[in-house]
């Protein structure tokens, strides 16, 4: 359940941001270091191959989105989901 709603916020993230980006799978998965977070996606290295892109700059735009969502919050460069 909490998997498939991060799926959501980002996907809705990449259409506000790179609507021409077309449909993406976006993987969620659990990291093996805890302090990385619950969840994690390597959307923004995917999206920046296809976009020529820094992939940094990507993930900052999708942060920015995520931004006003609870379970969303960064840490220094590090952004992090955490489940409830």
């Amino acid at each position: 359940m909490v998997r498939s709603e991060i799926q959501k916020q980002i996907q809705d993230a990449i259409e506000v941001f790179y609507p021409d980006a077309g449909d993406f799978a976006v993987d969620v998965s659990v990291p093996e270091q805890h302090e990385h977070g619950d969840y994690a996606s390597n959307i923004a290295l995917l999206l920046s191959r296809m976009l020529k892109e820094n992939p940094m700059g990507i993930a900052e735009r999708l942060a920015e989105k995520l931004s006003g969502w609870d379970m969303f919050f960064s840490h220094g460069d590090a952004k992090f989901v955490k489940q409830e």
